[in-house]
């Protein structure tokens, strides 16, 4: 009999270590919303980009092998779309405080896609139109998403909250939520911001950009200088 409770106490344990698949209501799957009338588009869309021959293609970006295994394969996942912003940096360097921060995020036209199977996040995908066409093509595909979104289930239970955005800033995804009225931050991999600790962040990302940007302007003027 105690070794009966041994080998319960260790598969509980094991189960609280290991939240990787939620079926609860906050679950990766049940986060986002169904892209609707949009998907047999986006999925007839990609299956004939990849039907194509890859050195008939002309956009590099939907090269990547993982776009391929996963527009082969995506009659096998759940697609959800998430709310997908920018983060106006501009705006908010104009006024850089905490009540300001929500009000730069800035929607995308990309669609922000998580593609689930037996309640992993297997990929994360952005698709978007291609060169103004009526046509969905991959901007970016990241394989083994529940590596990088896994925390997130998790941590909106405990906010008992399923309202969730995720925001750029130049290559960065970050994610927003409310927890009791008040807007949490973290990274992409769960690491959370305090609000003051993300507005120190954003002013200093705008100096750097600035300071990058007016030596490039430099590096242009004395090159046209010697010519």
């Amino acid at each position: 009999m105690k070794f009966y409770y041994i080998i319960l106490a260790a598969a509980l344990l094991y189960a609280c270590n290991n939240p990787e698949v939620n079926n609860s209501d906050y679950a990766i799957e049940k986060l986002g919303k169904p892209i609707g009338e949009q998907q047999e588009k986006i999925v007839q869309d990609l299956k004939t980009l990849f039907a194509v021959p890859e050195e008939s293609r002309s956009n590099s970006a939907m090269m990547s092998s993982f776009s391929r295994q996963f527009a082969t394969y995506i009659d096998d996942y759940q697609l959800q779309q998430f709310d997908y912003y920018d983060f106006d940096l501009e705006r908010f360097y104009n006024d850089p405080s905490e009540e300001n921060l929500q009000k730069c995020l800035i929607p995308r036209e990309e669609l922000f896609l998580v593609a689930t199977k037996e309640g992993r996040a297997e990929y994360n995908v952005t698709v978007k139109k291609i060169n103004n066409q009526d046509m969905w093509g991959i901007d970016r595909v990241i394989p083994n998403y529940q590596q990088t979104i896994g925390w997130l289930p998790d941590s909106l239970s405990k906010a008992e909250t399923n309202k969730v955005k995720i925001f750029t800033l130049g290559s960065r995804d970050l994610v927003t939520y409310e927890r009791k009225g008040e807007a949490c931050y973290f990274k992409i991999n769960g690491e959370p911001f305090t609000p003051a600790k993300l507005c120190e962040f954003l002013v200093e990302e705008y100096k750097q950009g600035k300071n990058m940007e007016q030596t490039l302007q430099k590096q242009v003027r004395a090159i046209k200088t010697q010519q």
